[in-house]
Parts: structure tokens; sequence; C-alpha cells
């Protein structure tokens, strides 16, 4: 008797444990036994539940205790009293606000069209244009002489954005111009390997192009120029970076038919210019040298 009560409770006690961790029924299954009004309830329940708000925490004496909020403004961010940081601080934002001042404006290309904006945008950062089948340049004394409104036989074949704050942000302006010939970016503060790429990409039809005395731009931006066959001359500055600089230029010169790559060298003048910004520089491109 005693090995039989033994079996028995052996046997008993794991249907009890598998009774006791059987899972109640599945959504679908009370789902279907609900009636219409219940079913109802359940979904605006869930509705509820998708769109509401998170509830914020109470404004009591007991948060300003905490940490983890900002409930202080200025007084509870860490900052420098370095004259260095503040200084670096300014920088960066007057950084933003150059690339915030140049950034792409569909209302405009959409008023204006491609060509007209980028005049607009050219002439009021102190830069000079002109249009196709017009000796004259334009620039930010004679701006109210561009149209206003879109022009369909308004075409632009020169920009000449030297001296200005041009940066990689601001070309974005520059897509979409099928019959821009000429471009000039002497001694631009920003621009760099990364400008040189984008504005050969969004204008592959250039056949000169000026990007002396610019610092930034090395050998490795110049890599990339192979790939605009229309390209017919190239004007760089040496800034002493080496025998590579040089070796690049001539490799471009055999990858493209017809190019032409001339290499200046930094001079006095060109260091003052670099030194100061805001002074607007000349173009160096002759077009009766050009189209010989």
């Amino acid at each position: 008797m005693f090995g039989l009560s033994v079996r028995r409770e052996s046997y008993i006690l794991p249907q009890i444990i598998r009774r006791s961790y059987v899972d109640g029924p599945s959504f679908r299954e009370r789902w279907a036994d609900m009636d219409e009004e219940e079913k109802e309830r359940v979904r605006k329940s869930r509705k509820l539940k998708a769109w509401r708000a998170p509830m914020e925490p109470q404004d009591h004496y007991l948060q300003a205790f905490n940490i983890s909020t900002n409930k202080h403004g200025f007084f509870s961010n860490k900052f420098s009293l370095k004259l260095t940081d503040w200084f670096s601080w300014y920088k960066q934002h007057q950084m933003d606000y150059v690339k915030w001042s140049q950034r792409y404006i569909p209302e405009r290309q959409q008023t204006l069209g491609n060509d007209l904006a980028l005049a607009h945008f050219v002439v009021h950062r102190n830069g000079k244009v002109r249009m196709k089948g017009s000796q004259t340049f334009m620039d930010i004394k004679n701006a109210l002489d561009l149209p206003d409104t879109f022009t369909p036989n308004w075409f632009l074949e020169e920009v000449d954005v030297s001296g200005t704050e041009i940066c990689y942000e601001g070309l974005e302006n520059f897509a979409n111009l099928g019959r821009l010939k000429i471009a000039a970016f002497r001694n631009c503060q920003y621009f760099d390997d990364w400008c040189l790429e984008r504005i050969l990409n969004m204008c592959p039809n250039l056949e000169v192009l000026d990007i002396s005395d610019n610092v930034k731009i090395t050998e490795r931006g110049l890599e990339g120029a192979y790939r605009n066959c229309n390209l017919k001359k190239l004007i760089v500055t040496d800034w002493g970076y080496g025998v590579s600089f040089e070796l690049v230029c001539l490799m471009l010169e055999d990858a493209v038919p017809g190019l032409q790559v001339e290499i200046k060298t930094p001079t006095v003048a060109n260091e003052k210019l670099n030194a100061s910004p805001d002074v607007v520089a000349e173009s160096t491109i002759k077009r009766d040298q050009v189209f010989k």
C-alpha cells in the first residue's frame, strides 16, 4: 500500500503543476467570444493608447532636486569662461549662419528658374555673372537690371564668385545649369576638395574652371576632374604639396582630351588676399585665349 500511494502521488503531482501553468485563452479566442459592444470598447481603448500624449511630471518643489531635467536654463548648463572657447563658439555660430544664408530655396528656383536664381544668389554675395550672348558682367552695382521673373531666353554662361564666402552648402544652387561654360572660384576661404568634387558633378558642361589661390585644394580633389570630358582649361595653384600635385595635373591632361592645366605659384598678393576674405579678387580668365 505504501508503494502504491507513492506511485499515485508521483503521478498526480506533475498534472497539478501542468494545470497551474496552462496559459489562458489567446486574444483571437477572446475576440471571437466578444460581442459588438465589447469589441468597440477595445477598439477605442487601443486608439487612445496610440494617440494620447505621455504625461509630464508635475512641477512641484521636489523637481528642483531632479538632476535629469533642465529647469534652470542657462545656469544649469556647463559653460567655460576661457577666451579661446568663446572665440571658437563665435566662429562656429558664424559658420552656421553662412551655411544657413546660402541654403537652397526651392521657391526661388521655381519662381526665377535655375539660371536667374543663381544669378541673384551670386550677385547679392559680391559675385559677378555674365549672360549668354553678352560681353559685360553684372554685379551688385547693377543688380536691379536682373529680371525678377522667369525669362525663357535668359541663360548664364559665366560665373565669378572669387573672394566670396561660398561654401559646400551654397553649391547646391549650381544644379541644373546646362549652359554654364566658365566658372571662377579664386580665393574662397571655404572652397576645398569636397567643394571641387561637388561643382564638377553639378556642372558637367564646364569648359573653364579657375580654382587658383585656394589653399585647401590638394591633389586628392583634382583626381576627380577626369570625369569632366568637356573641360578645356583648369587653373590651379601649387602651395608646395609635393611632386604628387604636378603628377596629378599631368595625368589629367592625358586623361581628358584637349585639357590644359595651368599651375600658378603663390605670391605675396595672393597671401594678402587669403588673409582678407572680404576682398573680391579679379578673375584671371581670358575668353579670347580659351576659345582659340
